[in-house]
């Protein structure tokens, strides 16, 4: 029950992280290279939007698989 709670808190936690990155951040550190990848394929399809909301939109997206990879869906 512990492990549990420690790998919700460390979840919740990246969660966190993921939603305060800036796209500077995400440019620069490898960790988050799937959102730089996602961005750079919206930013082509999308060009009038904003860095801002892509960079959002790709957040987002790589939030919900995550979760969804520790419920085991993905």
């Amino acid at each position: 029950k512990y492990v549990k709670k420690r790998a919700k808190a460390k979840t919740l936690d990246e969660i966190e992280e993921i939603r305060k990155l800036t796209l500077e951040e995400i440019k620069k550190d490898k960790r988050w290279r799937i959102i730089w990848e996602i961005y750079k394929i919206k930013k082509q399809q999308f060009p009038e939007l904003s860095d801002e909301l892509i960079i959002e939109q790709a957040k987002q997206q790589i939030i919900a698989l995550r979760q969804l990879s520790r419920l085991g869906f993905v």
